[in-house]
Formats: C-alpha cells, structure tokens, sequence
C-alpha cells in the first residue's frame, strides 16, 4: 500500500522521459495528483485535529513544495513527511513555507537527521523552523572545515542544543559545532563535559575539582584554578573541553609496537581523576589516546606557513598508514606521508576542504549522484498540471462540493430505512407469523390471514421508501445553498432542454375551477401568470390486494399530482375556444 502522498504508479522512482512530462497533463494525471494531494492535506487534518476549513490551505501549500522538493530527489510523500515531522516537533499546528519545507528537506539530506530532530533540537534553543537550515549550515561547514564527519557532529549538536541555553559559546550554534567537532575527532561524548560544566557553576564543585587536581598530579594550569574553572564552565565549555583533553595526554604513551597507550603506572591515577571529575573512565581515555593522535599528527605537519587550523584539518584527515606514518590523500589523488606535504598541497587540500556552496539546497544537490540529479531534473518538471490544480480553490470546491453530493445522497434514506427500523418491522412481520401457527396448532383456525399480514409488511416497507425518498427535494435544496453552482447548473440544463419553470402566456378557460361543471359559463381567452391548483375531490375505491390508504398516500405525491395537472392541460388543449362539457354534457 502506497504511503498516503505518494501516487502509487511507478512516476516516483527511475528517470521519467519527456512522454511522462506530457502526460502530467493528462485529466487522468491532474485528478491523480489532486487526490494524492487531498489524502496528503487529510493525514495533516487528523493530526491538526482540523476539519475541512483548513484543507485548502494545507493541500495548496503542499503543492506548492512539492517542485521544490523534487528537485532535491524527493517527492510528495517527503512534502508529507516533512510537514508531518515540523508540526509535531513543534507541537503547533505549523503550515510550513514552500522555502521552509525545501530547506528543512534538504538539511535532512545533508545531515542524515530526522526533520523532526532538527526542528526539535532547533526549538529547544529558540530557533524556528525557517531558520534551521542556516544554522545547520554552520554545523556542516564547521566539521568539513575542520575535517571531521559533518553527519557525526550535526547529531552531536542535535543532541546537545539546549547548552545554548545553560552556557556561552562563541557565535552560538558554530561555537557548540566546534566543540562537536573537537568531541567527534577524540570520538567521545560531549555531554559528559556538559554536564561537568553544569557541576562547576557551584563554587564549591569548582573548588573541590580544583584541589583533586592539584593532589593528583596535574599540571594543567587552567584545571587548578577554580575561578578559571568556574568561569570555562559559564563561558567557554569548549575550551574546558579542550584543557581535560590536553591534560589527559600526559598519561598517554607511544609503544614499542608504534600504537598510543596509557601508561602503565598512571591508570590507577586516570580513575581518580576520572572520578573526581565525574567523566567516565573509558570517555577519559578515550580522550587521552585521541588527544596524543592528534598532537602527533599535528608535529608532523612540517609546513612552516601552515596555520593551527590547517594543521587540524589535515591531522583529522590523516591516518596512520601500514609503514607507521601518518598519509593521506593528496587533491589530486595521491596518497602522501603528512609530513611531505607541500604548500600548495596543503593549499590545494584547504581550498577543497572549503569551498562548499552558500545554501542547504545546493549542497544537497550538489551531493546527488549524477543519475539522481538528472532524475531529480527531470520528475521536478512533471505534474506541473496537476499541482496547479491542487494549489487551486477550484480543486478545493470541487472536492468538497462531490463530498456533499454523496453525503447528500446518503442522507436521503433516513431513520426509516435504518437496519434498526428494518429490524423491527421484520420481527413484527415474523412474531405474528409466529403467532398464527401457533395458534393454527393448538385449535386448527387462523385469527389473522397470512396474506394481510405480508401485505402489512409490504405497507410498512412501501411507506419507509416513501417517506425516505421525499427526503430527496431537501437535500437537494441543502446542496443548492452549501454550493450555489449546483442551483445554477440546475437551472442551465433545464434551461437547455426547455424544461425550466418559467413565466408563460397561456389559454386558460375562465370559470369555476375545481368544480365537477363549468357552470354554463362562456368560454374567454386571457394571458396570465398564475398558480393553477386542482381541486379535484376524488373517491378511490382499490383493486383487491391494494390497501386503499397506501393508493391514497401515492395520489398525494407530487409526481402523481403533476401528471393530473397535465392531464388537466391535455384536456383544455381538446377544448380550445369551448367551454370544458360537464360529465352529464356529451363531447
């Protein structure tokens, strides 16, 4: 089953052809993608708790995005998805943008994050949904900048958002993305720091951590004071960050098989600190073996011109080869020891490093493959009919306006016809049936005769349709005043086909209407407007089987009454220019 928004042919994936651009305007293709688009606005009304005023809106803003996000390689289930994901993190009935449904799209492609989580993460710090994306470029040029997994540290900044809230980071959101990215390269968690950072704000945590320090053994200045502390931890997390992890490396040795190592004697000495500090034992030493990596790697970057943020960048990008040195990837493709690089390979590696497009959009693209990209192309350039009739309030009247025609028509029955109704008049028909052969049993004689009581239940079923059916004229008066063009196009078809009640010039003979004679009077032609209403007195006697009542009822109904009408006129056009004869009078 298809997901609600997404047409369930095979347009929505492969590489559709200019005969699929064309038929995007087929009636057949327009209906489709208007109905996709109106399952898609229902979904968003059942989670809104909205009912149709709001359908309109939603069905026209999500066709809206719907080009847009094809472009990127989605489609209208992602337009979906997207503004599904957006209002729930947001917890607010939230009709994004075509802008910001592009975006939030495309900073889900990039990252690898849910809409929702970036949106969530977003608004735990203040930041709408229309500016996630910009935001979110920051993160991706922080960790391609500094050579580190962009993916990795946007999670890692998802996921730690409210410290903007409880700390100061240089810039905000790029100040919490270096720190990320520092946490992604020593391959530990953030939050650990964090939460350490929390701790010191009360001075005599700051105190307590500072003189553990001191007692055991180290020698980073920054650590001892708890003051500079206290202020790390309101200011700079980063940094603090940044301080345990160079005094973790102290502890860290390089063995005799070229691989990092804490040293022997100083584990018992790492717990302590580890648990002074409340950082895991395995975060610390992780921290320890990445920090001495990359001091290693940094040393080796020979470059003289080479700035500290080159050499980070190219110490994340490198990795220890078979030999024991440090290589990586030239942009040209060959692979180097780190400390051969020259400068224009450092430059030439920079430049790619940071040359990155100006939008989420573009680089979303620009990290398509080339079959995607073409296909993306391509699909954006389909249903271009279809969209616009979604976007439409046309579309929108008609759906609604065939919604009440069925309602209408399934409103027609009534109680009447009702399973429940039905049901009795079945078991009253049955018990008396029921009834009589028991009494037939016991004494051999019927009271009631089975043919009048099947001819009670045929009554009873007559006079429920009956009374189902003249509910017809009332909904269909509803419809003409819920969607006046329904009455208006009533009123031109029996305009067409000359059936439209109207204003008419007619001979009408002058006399006593509604009287068995004319009275003798004489016979006058006039032209008039006027209501003609037989008043005919009519003794029915029915044929056998037939309930005279039911016959009567029938009479009464104004389809017969108008073939009498007719009737009547078929009769006056018999006597033009003479009196109507009375029954005692010969024709």
């Amino acid at each position: 089953m298809p997901t609600p928004g997404t047409p369930d042919d095979k347009s929505t994936g492969g590489i559709k052809g200019v005969g699929d651009i064309l038929a995007s305007f087929e009636p057949e293709r327009i209906a489709k993608i208007v109905l996709t688009l109106d399952n898609a606005s229902s979904e968003m009304l059942k989670q809104f708790g909205q009912g149709q005023a709001m359908a309109d809106l939603l069905r026209g803003s999500m066709a809206d995005s719907v080009t847009s996000v094809r472009k990127l390689g989605g489609d209208i289930a992602d337009v979906l998805k997207t503004q599904q994901e957006a209002s729930a993190a947001l917890g607010r009935n939230v009709t994004l943008s075509e802008e910001t449904t592009k975006d939030l799209y495309a900073t889900m492609k990039v990252t690898g994050e849910s809409v929702k989580d970036i949106v969530n993460g977003m608004a735990d710090a203040g930041i709408g949904a229309g500016r996630a994306a910009s935001e979110m470029l920051k993160v991706v040029n922080v960790a391609r900048e500094s050579g580190v997994n962009a993916q990795a540290v946007s999670g890692m900044v998802l996921k730690n958002m409210d410290a903007l809230n409880k700390f100061n980071f240089a810039g905000g959101v790029e100040g919490l993305a270096k720190m990320a990215a520092q946490s992604t390269a020593l391959r530990i968690d953030m939050g650990r720091t964090l939460e350490l950072a929390d701790r010191l704000f009360d001075p005599e945590k700051a105190i307590d951590m500072a003189a553990s320090m001191q007692r055991l053994g180290v020698s980073q200045s920054s650590l001892l004071d708890p003051l500079k502390l206290m202020d790390l931890a309101q200011n700079d997390p980063a940094e603090l960050q940044n301080q345990i992890a160079q005094m973790s490396k102290q502890f860290v040795q390089l063995g005799k098989d070229g691989k990092f190592e804490i040293m022997p004697g100083a584990k018992r000495q790492l717990r302590e600190i580890s648990s002074a500090m409340g950082i895991s034992y395995n975060d610390i030493t992780k921290m320890a073996l990445g920090s001495a990596d990359l001091d290693k790697k940094m040393k080796e970057i020979s470059f003289p011109s080479a700035t500290e943020d080159q050499k980070k960048m190219l110490a994340n990008m490198a990795e220890m080869g078979a030999g024991g040195t440090y290589q990586i990837k030239t942009a040209d493709g060959t692979t180097k020891d780190v400390s051969a690089l020259t400068g224009p390979e450092i430059e030439a590696l920079e430049k790619m490093a940071n040359t990155a497009p100006p939008t989420m959009e573009e680089l979303a693209k620009q990290q398509l493959t080339a079959t995607q990209s073409i296909a993306a192309a391509i699909n954006s350039l389909t249903d271009r009919g279809g969209l616009a009739a979604a976007s439409s309030r046309t579309a929108g009247g008609i759906l609604r306006g065939t919604k009440a025609v069925y309602n209408a028509a399934a409103d027609i029955p009534g109680e009447g016809l009702s399973a429940r109704n039905l049901g009795k008049g079945i078991d009253k028909t049955v018990d008396t049936l029921k009834e009589a052969l028991h009494q037939y049993a016991e004494t051999g004689t019927v009271a009631a005769n089975v043919g009048n009581i099947m001819s009670d239940f045929g009554g009873f079923v007559k006079k429920e349709l009956t009374d189902a059916f003249s509910n017809v004229k009332t909904q269909a008066d509803k419809l003409s005043t819920d969607f006046p063009v329904f009455g208006d196009a009533a009123k031109a078809l029996q305009r067409v086909t000359g059936t439209l009640p109207s204003t008419t010039n007619s001979s009408i003979p002058t006399g006593n209407v509604g009287t068995n004679s004319m009275n003798g009077s004489q016979p006058s032609t006039q032209k008039s407007t006027m209501d003609v209403n037989v008043n005919h007195t009519i003794n029915i006697t029915a044929p056998p089987g037939i309930d005279t009542k039911t016959l009567q009822t029938a009479l009464n109904e104004p389809d017969i009454k108008q073939q009498i009408v007719k009737i009547y006129d078929n009769m006056k056009s018999d006597t033009i220019g003479r009196p109507i004869p009375s029954k005692n009078q010969p024709r």
